[in-house]
Parts: C-alpha cells; sequence; structure tokens
C-alpha cells in the first residue's frame, strides 16, 4: 500500500488466482488495473475499505479476503514560496543564468525538484534564459517529503530586447 495526502494505491500479488476483483466496502470508488487499485480525490486521513474477490485457478471456490481499510496521509502543514515568484526578463543574448531561490518552512528531509522550459539544473532551480528563449515560462516547484507533495509555481517572461536605430 502507497498512500499520499490525496490518494491511495492498494498492490496484491496473489499466486494461483485466475481473477481478482476489488470489492469497495466504504469510501470512494478507484479504479482496478491488474493487481493495483488507485483512489484519488482523497482529503488527508480519508479512508478506504476494500475486500477482494479472488476467483484460483483450480478446482477450490472463489472467495473473499479480509477486508482492509487504509487511510490517506495526514501530510504536515509545510509552506513553499519562490523568488523571483513573477518576473520579466529583457532578453539581449548576454543574460546570465540564474538561480530561482525557494523557501521551505519547515525544512525536512525532503526531495527538492524544479521543472519548466529554461530549468537547466532541476536540483538547484538554476534557469537559463538563452536556453528557454523568448516567451512567458511556468516553472514548477516541488518538495516532497514523506510521499507529501508541495508545489509552487513561477511565472517567468523572457522578453527580446528591442536595440533601438536612429537615422
Amino acid at each position: 500500500m502507497r498512500s499520499n495526502s490525496t490518494s491511495i494505491t492498494l498492490l496484491w500479488n496473489i499466486d494461483g488466482a485466475d481473477d481478482v476483483t476489488v470489492d469497495l466496502v466504504d469510501g470512494i470508488t478507484g479504479t482496478q488495473n491488474g493487481n493495483e487499485y488507485v483512489v484519488t480525490g482523497l482529503a488527508p486521513l480519508d479512508s478506504v475499505s476494500i475486500s477482494l474477490y479472488v476467483v484460483p485457478d483450480s478446482y477450490c471456490p472463489p472467495f473473499y479476503s479480509d477486508t482492509v481499510k487504509c487511510f490517506a496521509k495526514d501530510c504536515p502543514e509545510v509552506s513553499v514560496d519562490l523568488s523571483p515568484l513573477d518576473t520579466f526578463i529583457c532578453y539581449d543574448g548576454t543574460n546570465q543564468p540564474f538561480v530561482i531561490q525557494n523557501s521551505v518552512n519547515p525544512l525536512g528531509a525532503g526531495v527538492i525538484t524544479y521543472s519548466g522550459n529554461g530549468i537547466v539544473d532541476p536540483q538547484t532551480g538554476l534557469f537559463d534564459p538563452s536556453v528557454a528563449g523568448v516567451g512567458t515560462h511556468q516553472i514548477k516547484f516541488e518538495y516532497f517529503e514523506f510521499e507529501c507533495p508541495y508545489t509552487k509555481t513561477a511565472t517567468i517572461r523572457v522578453i527580446e530586447n528591442q536595440s533601438l536605430i536612429l537615422w
């Protein structure tokens, strides 16, 4: 079983089973795909109870497993912020890469990842305007701690610097 604050994934491996079907006992309906059952759209501490209906690949009769009750994790409250959050860059071909700063409070032992057009180092948040190019770029910051996701998005607009020619 895997769980975070918004979903639960139940996995099973039953040797000698010809077919296994999930029987929802209590909670939100999920989706079965092979030997996993995924429930999404949960709030922290929401629960789902299921039983498995197993059809053996032998002459034995079908049976129900014990009921299993699982909870979405109660993720701790963590605030995340980025700087700059919304900025313009006049691109002239000489702009240097810069780090998009993050603030995580309280900072634990989680994993930090940046993604988006122009991010050249997903661990440090190094943004290179020459890689991003002219346009509007959404940069996503993700902090995962104990399978609990915390995200923030920044917008960086790279504008081509216009040179003025006088005659």
